[in-house]
């Protein structure tokens, strides 16, 4: 007894087709995605971070630090911590 088995390259076929077409998509989202990676951490802005000590090594609590920037004058204030850090967030890029 003879059995007709479905021919099934027509199915192959077509599923080697959508697994193509899925891996080049998947390949361009990743290299679209990676492309624009370093765009997004480029920043316009900068932190200033330090700690007030004396002589001694000591930390200075409630001290006034004073930040300037020296291209436009402008000037930023901030009073050290109980720890003697202090920190100005978000300065234009510049020499200070």
């Amino acid at each position: 007894m003879k059995v007709a088995l479905p021919d099934v390259s027509a199915l192959a076929d077509s599923r080697r087709g959508k697994s193509t077409i899925a891996s080049v998509l998947l390949t361009l989202i990743s290299m679209i995605g990676s492309g624009f990676s370093p765009l997004l951490g480029q920043t316009t802005s900068t932190t200033i971070l330090g700690t007030v000590t004396d002589s001694s090594g000591a930390v200075v609590p409630g001290v006034k630090v004073t930040a300037l920037q020296v291209q436009t004058g402008l000037k930023r204030e901030e009073t050290t911590s109980s720890t003697g850090d202090y920190s100005f967030p978000l300065l234009n890029v510049g020499e200070y």
